[in-house]
Order: structure tokens, then C-alpha cells, then sequence
């Protein structure tokens, strides 16, 4: 069990990294963080050596600031390392962040948490909206309460925040969500977060109509359902 010191901020915004990794190499790639606090930043899809207390620049509408590296994600959070701000004060990200608040306890899900609710077969597609890019379509090839899989050679990483329009038969629903998992030149998962009333109806529908019975699904406790989705 670990424990968050801050509430985090939930915000998928593109950004450059600069320094040198761990062999003494100069490098700049462009990543994108996950979530935020006043002086710290979760970044995800680094294929870098980098250490423990390394130093790193992130460089943003045309501020450059120093940051600290904490940790280094490794399984389901290959690719993801915490950032500490070494310069706080600068304007990097260009958005209102909250002050500071005691989070709850998080706890990692373990392998067999991970997929509550089973998957069915299922034809039809998803146009694909990230913060980062242009839309694309991928296929689906199964869906669950939970969530969808998509068929694509350039899957996202893992953890990566998107906005899904699932269309399958005569059924079309919006949501937002999460690269749940990442299979690279095969496809990914998709986890649904947000969800407007009327497309949980819609997708309740389509399962029905897998002859899948939804109350059997189990309660959709990780999905907020809001009136509204905001455009990517």
C-alpha cells in the first residue's frame, strides 16, 4: 500500500524532455504527461536509460524547467517515471492546477483485479481521439462492461488518456479512457472512466444484444457517468 501526499490532476499534455540518460548520452524526445501536482509529474511512453536522482529538463511553450527524477515505472507501469520539480515557480504547463490536498490511499490492482467484468465478441470500430495526434480508426474486436479492445499495429501506451467513439451494428456510443493494456503490432485495451448517461444506455443495449445480461456485469463503479463529455 503506498500513499499519495497530493491529490493529482489528471491531464494528458504533450511535452519535451531533455538531459543526459544514464550512459552519459544527450537526448530530446517528445513524451506526454499523465497527471500533475504543483511541483511534481507523472510522464508516460520514456524508453530511456535513466536513474533514480538523475536531472531532467521538460521544455514547454518555450519554458524550460529542471525536474528530479523519483521513480521509474516497471510491469504494468513500464515506460512511466515521476518527476520532481526542481524550479516550481516556472509557468510550464500552462493550466490551473489545484493547491494541495491530503489524497486517499492508493492501492495497485493486482493481475487477477484487473479485468472484472468478461469479454465478448464483438465486430465493428473505434475512431480513436488523444491530445497528441489526429484521430485514427481501429477495429474492435471484443468489448465489456468495462471496456473495449482495439485491433491496431500503433497501439498507445499504457496509461495513455483518450476519447472513444465505439460504433458496432446500428449502436454508436461516446466515452472517455484509459490504455488499459498494450500489445505493440497487435492492439490495446481501453478502459472506459467517463461516460454520459445516454451512452451507458447505448452500451448497455449493445450488450443485450450479445445476449449479454448487463446486471450480471457487475456495478460499473470506475465509470463516472456525467450529462456531458468534453471534446478532446
Amino acid at each position: 500500500m503506498s500513499k499519495r501526499k497530493e491529490l493529482r490532476t489528471r491531464a494528458v499534455l504533450p511535452v519535451k524532455m531533455s538531459g543526459v540518460d544514464s550512459s552519459g548520452k544527450s537526448f530530446s524526445i517528445v513524451s506526454h504527461t499523465l497527471d500533475l501536482t504543483l511541483d511534481s509529474a507523472r510522464l508516460a511512453g520514456i524508453t530511456l536509460h535513466l536513474t533514480q536522482g538523475h536531472t531532467v529538463f521538460l521544455h514547454r511553450f518555450g519554458v524550460r524547467a529542471k525536474f528530479e527524477v523519483k521513480w521509474l515505472g516497471a510491469g504494468s507501469r513500464k515506460g512511466q517515471c515521476g518527476l520532481k520539480a526542481l524550479e516550481p515557480h516556472k509557468p510550464l504547463w500552462g493550466i490551473s492546477l489545484p493547491q494541495r490536498q491530503k489524497d486517499k490511499f492508493w492501492v495497485e490492482p493486482t493481475r487477477k483485479d484487473r479485468r472484472r467484468f468478461p469479454r465478448h465478441a464483438c465486430s465493428g470500430g473505434v475512431d480513436i481521439f488523444t491530445a497528441l495526434e489526429y484521430p485514427f480508426w481501429a477495429e474492435i474486436t471484443d468489448i465489456s462492461a468495462s471496456g473495449v479492445y482495439a485491433r491496431t499495429f500503433n497501439p498507445l501506451p499504457k496509461g495513455t488518456l483518450v476519447r472513444l467513439r465505439v460504433s458496432s451494428g446500428d449502436f454508436r456510443f461516446e466515452t472517455h479512457a484509459e490504455v488499459s493494456t498494450c500489445d505493440p503490432a497487435v492492439g490495446m485495451g481501453l478502459r472506459f472512466t467517463v461516460m454520459a448517461p445516454h451512452c451507458l444506455s447505448e452500451l448497455r443495449d449493445l450488450l443485450e444484444t450479445l445476449r449479454v445480461s448487463f446486471a450480471e456485469a457487475g456495478e460499473l463503479e470506475e465509470i463516472i457517468v456525467e450529462e456531458a463529455l468534453a471534446e478532446v
